[in-house]
């Protein structure tokens, strides 16, 4: 079952992490496969700013150590399987309100010097994952040359209105199925 959680705090406050606990104990899976990267938007303000971007940073780090935190008091740490944040094809390589309305016929290869600014969320991810014991999925380098596998224009689930989407990938495009065969 897929459940979504745009950040920690938000997860926590909708009980969203005792849905995750009564699945778990449910269904006895032997592997739960999380992410709570893909949606971050903790932090309000000019994108570009440097002291945004490390508020940003650290509101996401808290998070991760939140999560880290809970799965071990639900003593799930032993069975979580970290995946990484897949990369977003927006301009600059990161979603900003700018960058998607600047988007006109899709969305946008990268070059390599975007890659840094792409790939934030998992440095910081990878290293708590890496430093509590959790396996991590590794996918973020492959969907950073996948910029055409994305929808791009996609009806809002909430709205109905028609937005740019360059954060999700295709049901049944290639990067779904490479992360489907390597989980």
């Amino acid at each position: 079952e897929f459940i979504w959680c745009q950040k920690f705090a938000w997860c926590r406050a909708n009980v969203v992490l005792k849905k995750i606990a009564h699945l778990v104990h449910d269904l006895h899976p032997e592997l739960i496969f999380l992410n709570v990267g893909t949606h971050f938007k903790h932090v309000v303000g000019k994108y570009r700013s440097d002291r945004i971007k490390l508020q940003r940073a650290d509101a996401y780090r808290n998070d991760v150590l939140g999560f880290i935190a809970w799965l071990k008091q639900q003593k799930l740490l032993f069975r979580t399987v970290w995946v990484e944040t897949p990369c977003q094809h927006f301009p600059d390589g990161i979603f900003t309100p700018e960058g998607q309305s600047s988007l006109t016929m899709g969305c946008v290869p990268l070059d390599w010097q975007a890659f840094t600014t792409a790939s934030w969320k998992n440095r910081i991810a990878n290293r708590i994952m890496d430093d509590a014991g959790v396996e991590i999925v590794r996918i973020f380098n492959m969907s950073y040359l996948l910029w055409e596998d994305h929808p791009f224009f996609l009806k809002h689930h909430k709205t109905g209105a028609w937005i740019k989407d360059c954060t999700h990938f295709c049901d049944g495009g290639i990067f779904n199925r490479h992360v489907v065969s390597i989980l």
